[in-house]
């Protein structure tokens, strides 16, 4: 399908729609962001078209949250006593019960902004999800408690109370668009015979499908001095909220993920940016998206589970130089870029790590994968490395001549040599060392290898993690000439 055609598809969508309607899993793990719920009902309002809340989901945003609140106010008060009385000057929190928390989040939903409709749930319609799931009817299904004594718990009811009330709201109509991860919606509109409305799995979908997204490749300087003078600055203006990264960011590598699991990961503090991908613009909305690569130190929080007594213990970690990636919305105004969070999901983060398997491991999966993520790098490829051509040279998006130059084989160990030129052929050095570590192998003649034995490490900056990255950010800093952080005295971000 050509642009026009896109365009054409994109504006009969708009025209269609009266109103979009939001599942609860459409927010990151089931949790109610309210800045994202009231940036959503401004776009929506400027093409005018409601956005519509089943009361079903309200309720469940409201119990997800009122849940964590009972965790956190439980665990604080549990530690409060002691930490009063080893010195600490810590205020008393209100245990606020579990009625009242669900009801301060149900208002503040219900208040959050004048485009936002709340859907009630009708007598018709709650009769009718309740016969649902107890007679099994579609969305009603079975859910695997893993329980002995209740191995099996019927559920479904308030999805179908959720579909039910929204196509009674709208008259039988279907100018509507959902948006649900859920087979449930579709299910329970085929089993009525209704006409069913266009669904989509996720709010970047939805916006795809909304809005006129255009590549922006000209805001490149534009977000990556956004990103580095905010970071530099610390003015609070990038919000990447807690953080995604599983197994790859646990301690013990060795341990296996059900037993030594991320609960929390966030992020203490943003070293750089390093990379930037697909930067577009959102034309109705004057919005920029873009995948953004930072380096940042992170907290992790993990849950260990001890099979011996089937209890969970919680600890907390520092991960330096972590790698943060993911898509993010930058809302601009006057002109200017005004802050930056997460397009929907989490961003992901992985645990620095410069071990690979083999040296050409590195160079193709740790040096070369970094470099495609400096703007005008994306399609750059060098299998010619492995035929022995040592030298490469191309362009950043800013026209900035760039140089690498290798020695050694990349099946051994090898150098990359990084140069930025200027228009004399001077120009900064980065050096990217790939080198073999004699201490992953152990057990003699008769031994194995207890960890990968390929590593990597930037020259400038030999006691950091993330190495290629790290080299990103360099370039970065350099090409663009983009500001410094004033911690970079202990990142060597000042050096190049």
């Amino acid at each position: 399908m050509d642009e026009r055609a896109n365009v054409e598809q994109r504006e009969r969508l708009a025209d269609q729609l009266r109103a979009v309607v939001l599942d609860t899993n459409c927010m990151s793990r089931g949790r109610i962001n309210l800045d994202r719920l009231r940036e959503w009902a401004d776009d929506l309002r400027s093409e005018s078209i409601e956005l519509w809340l089943p009361e079903t989901v309200v309720w469940e945003w409201a119990e997800h949250s009122a849940a964590d609140l009972a965790v956190a106010t439980g665990t604080y008060q549990a530690s409060w006593p002691g930490l009063v009385a080893a010195g600490f000057d810590l205020p008393a929190i209100e245990d606020l019960s579990p009625e009242r928390a669900t009801q301060m989040v149900i208002d503040a939903i219900m208040s959050v902004h004048e485009n936002v409709v709340i859907v009630a749930i009708d007598g018709a319609s709650a009769h009718a999800a309740l016969r649902d799931q107890i007679l099994q009817l579609p969305p009603g299904s079975k859910v695997n408690t893993k329980e002995k004594r209740t191995p099996w718990v019927k559920t479904g009811a308030a999805d179908s109370a959720a579909v039910r009330a929204v196509h009674a709201h709208a008259g039988g109509s279907s100018d509507y668009a959902v948006v649900t991860r859920d087979s449930h919606w579709s299910k329970t509109y085929a089993a009525q015979g209704w006409d069913v409305p266009s669904i989509h799995r996720s709010l970047e979908e939805l916006r795809k499908a909304l809005f006129s997204i255009t590549s922006a490749e000209e805001a490149v300087p534009r977000v990556l001095s956004f990103l580095a003078r905010s970071i530099a600055q610390r003015d609070g203006q990038i919000a990447l909220g807690s953080v995604a990264g599983g197994g790859r960011l646990n301690a013990d590598l060795q341990n296996d993920e059900q037993e030594l699991n991320v609960h929390t990961a966030d992020v203490e503090l943003i070293q750089a940016v390093a990379g930037l991908e697909d930067v577009e613009l959102v034309e109705e909305t004057g919005a920029l998206l873009a995948t953004v690569y930072l380096l940042a130190d992170l907290s992790v929080t993990m849950m260990s589970y001890d099979l011996t007594d089937s209890s969970w213990t919680a600890t907390s970690r520092p991960v330096p130089d972590a790698l943060v990636h993911g898509r993010m919305i930058f809302e601009a105004g006057d002109g200017r870029i005004m802050s930056a969070r997460p397009e929907a999901d989490p961003l992901v983060a992985a645990g620095p790590s410069e071990r690979y398997s083999e040296a050409e491991d590195a160079f193709f999966e740790g040096a070369l994968d970094a470099l495609r993520a400096l703007p005008g790098l994306h399609k750059f490829d060098w299998p010619e490395a492995l035929e022995g051509q040592r030298s490469w040279s191309g362009t950043l998006a800013n026209g900035r001549p760039i140089e690498l130059k290798l020695e050694g084989s990349v099946l051994e160990e090898w150098q990359l040599n990084v140069r930025l030129l200027n228009d004399d052929r001077s120009g900064e050095e980065e050096t990217l060392i790939c080198f073999y570590d004699d201490n992953a192998w152990v057990g003699g003649s008769e031994g194995f290898y207890l960890e990968p034995p390929w590593q990597l490490r930037l020259a400038a900056l030999p006691h950091h993690g993330s190495a290629p990255w790290q080299l990103n950010a360099r370039i970065l800093r350099a090409a663009y000439d983009l500001p410094s952080a004033p911690f970079s005295a202990e990142t060597g971000l000042d050096d190049l």
